[in-house]
């Protein structure tokens, strides 16, 4: 199975309940077994964050918007995003490897 953007911001959005990832691959055959190690592997990488890093992923995934996460912590929006954007690769290279190429969402 790859980390798709879609199957990895999903799971970023809530790890407390992403163990259940039906509604996100539907008919993928995946085994929970399978998705208990995506999970612990996607914690892991978010733990190997920055504090404020987290603090982004964490206020996105709840809902907020680039701009209210970045009136919150001081940022431009812009900032906010560009900043998100290299967070993603930097998970997408800890949980896929170096060179790994993100999947169309």
């Amino acid at each position: 199975m790859e980390f798709t953007t879609d199957l990895l911001v999903g799971m970023l959005g809530n790890l407390e309940t992403c163990f259940d990832l039906g509604s996100v691959v539907p008919g993928a055959g995946v085994q929970h077994s399978d998705l208990f190690a995506m999970w612990l592997d996607v914690k892991a990488a978010l733990r190997s964050l920055p504090p404020r890093d987290r603090t982004i992923v964490w206020l996105l995934g709840q809902g907020w918007t680039e701009r209210d996460v970045g009136t919150k912590l001081g940022v431009s929006h812009q900032g906010i995003h560009k900043r998100y954007q290299l967070i993603l690769r930097r998970l997408q290279t800890t949980l896929m490897g170096p060179g790994a190429k993100r999947t169309a969402a």
